[in-house]
């Protein structure tokens, strides 16, 4: 998969990933899945992610999207 963002759109997302990865902290079990909700810096009409995930022995599955994108 490609996402195709300007330098700006980059820029504002590697700042939200960074704030949550600083701010939120979850230690994965075999077994843990669940989804994570993420607005950028500004408020929602900057951006809404989802950060959605499956970790086990096996298959370790990390998805992250637009929440407009897709909505489970």
């Amino acid at each position: 998969m490609e996402l195709l963002l300007t330098d700006d759109e980059a820029n504002r997302l590697i700042k939200c990933i960074k704030m949550a990865l600083k701010n939120y902290n979850k230690t994965l079990e075999y077994g843990d899945s669940g989804r994570i909700e993420l607005v950028a810096i500004g408020g929602e009409q900057n951006g809404k992610f989802i950060l959605t995930y499956k970790y086990e022995e096996t298959n370790k599955v990390f998805q992250f999207m637009d929440a407009n994108t897709k909505t489970r």
